[in-house]
């Protein structure tokens, strides 16, 4: 969906703090019509809490909501952009530092698991 058709609808924004945010924020700073801001909050619980009640739409990666949209309690739909939405997740250690194996280890794992969600996601949205 595009955001202007989202915008007919009251909407829970991420706060500041949160990276989704900084995707959104062309779409917010000049909106064609007058936007229906029902909340914004770094609370990504408190978001997904608000649109399983349908009291508007919140905007979210995937992450975090899983098990809502396995058991059906919400639906992530792809907001349509002129490029690739990309929000970066990150392990930040000090400058030099080696990490201990089983941080490594992690990280190898959460990188493959990323990767074939994209892939699935991807072919979804192709077909």
């Amino acid at each position: 969906v595009s955001f202007a058709e989202c915008a007919r609808y009251p909407l829970i924004l991420p706060g500041p703090e949160l990276s989704i945010r900084r995707h959104l924020q062309p779409f917010l700073l000049n909106p064609k019509k007058p936007l229906t801001v029902l909340l914004e909050s770094a609370s990504v619980d408190l978001a997904k809490r608000l649109a399983m009640r349908g009291m508007g739409l919140a905007f979210q990666t995937r992450l975090g909501i899983e098990e809502e949209l396995a058991a059906g309690q919400l639906q992530l739909v792809p907001l349509k952009a002129a490029q690739f939405v990309v929000s970066e997740l990150g392990v930040y250690v000090r400058s030099g530092r080696s990490l201990p194996a089983a941080l490594d280890a992690f990280i190898r794992l959460v990188e493959d698991e990323l990767a074939q969600r994209v892939s699935a996601e991807t072919h979804l949205y192709d077909a």
